[in-house]
């Protein structure tokens, strides 16, 4: 039963790919225009304060209607959210950026709580969610296990405001780690027009080969969902795949303009597994 779990997506994956093969046009309905912040010239293992980035936003981004960051590159104390001096902040870039979202990687901080989340912030609200799929002991360690590896690092939220932010972006941005989780990432977009990952590969440890295995497991995401995907990463390489989890793009500038089209249609995998879900 385990080996039928784990061949059943790649053999899925592989009908889908000669499926969309066999697609010229993806049924493309529309096309979004997202600026990638692929912050390399930047490069710094500590995460920075929003504020501290806001004036560099205004300077290079113009009419950008959807402005995406990587996994963990700012950090947010909650409270700051009602500080007059940060508001001041977002406020001087939205005067000149009415129409932008930041949907920005964030370690949020709330109290003794710390976590792993994506912000979404514009002028007229802010949404948080939380990284439901956290890395083993690295990220999130169970309290039967931290008598040998300690405390963990991020505590686990549920929540949040992921049904908004999904309503709102037309799908649901993941987190790094999450990505790997093939029936995780299909009900959670179905019905969504692209799909976006925010990533780190922290976890990677550096391996060059780790990295490429993401890549592959990022590729078959796309297929299964038949979705162009927007990685961000940190650590790896920002790209955007096709449906057939071709690189279309790879992003090496600090901020990249991309047109992601859009198709809404789902595959059978999600279709599968969407209902299988609703079941239990």
């Amino acid at each position: 039963m385990i080996l039928i779990l784990l061949i059943l997506p790649c053999f899925i994956s592989v009908c889908q790919y000669t499926s969309n093969l066999n697609s010229i046009d993806f049924k493309i309905n529309n096309q979004q225009k997202i600026v990638i912040f692929n912050p390399s010239e930047l490069n710094t293992k500590e995460p920075r304060e929003i504020k501290d980035l806001v004036l560099y936003f205004t300077e290079n981004t113009k009419d950008s209607l959807l402005i995406i960051s990587p996994e963990l590159y700012y950090t947010l104390d909650y409270p700051m959210l009602n500080d007059a001096e940060f508001q001041s902040y977002l406020n001087y870039y939205f005067e000149r950026n009415s129409n932008s979202t930041l949907l920005l990687g964030v370690e949020l901080i709330n109290k003794k709580d710390k976590f792993n989340s994506i912000f979404l912030y514009n002028d007229k609200q802010y949404l948080f969610r939380t990284k439901k799929k956290y890395v083993p002991v690295t990220e999130f360690t169970h309290n039967l296990l931290t008598p040998f590896f300690g405390e963990t690092h991020y505590s686990k939220n549920k929540d949040d405001d992921t049904k908004k932010l999904k309503i709102y972006l037309k799908t649901m941005p993941f987190v790094c780690y999450e990505i790997l989780f093939s029936d995780f990432v299909a009900r959670n977009v179905f019905d969504s027009n692209y799909l976006i990952l925010m990533s780190s590969e922290d976890f990677m440890n550096g391996s060059k080969y780790g990295k490429r295995q993401y890549d592959n497991l990022v590729r078959l995401r796309a297929i299964e969902n038949g979705r162009f995907l927007i990685k961000n990463s940190y650590n790896g390489t920002s790209s955007l795949y096709s449906p057939n989890g071709d690189i279309v793009e790879i992003f090496d500038k600090t901020y990249n303009i991309v047109n992601i089209p859009e198709i809404n249609e789902n595959t059978v995998y999600q279709k599968f597994i969407y209902h299988l879900h609703n079941l239990f």
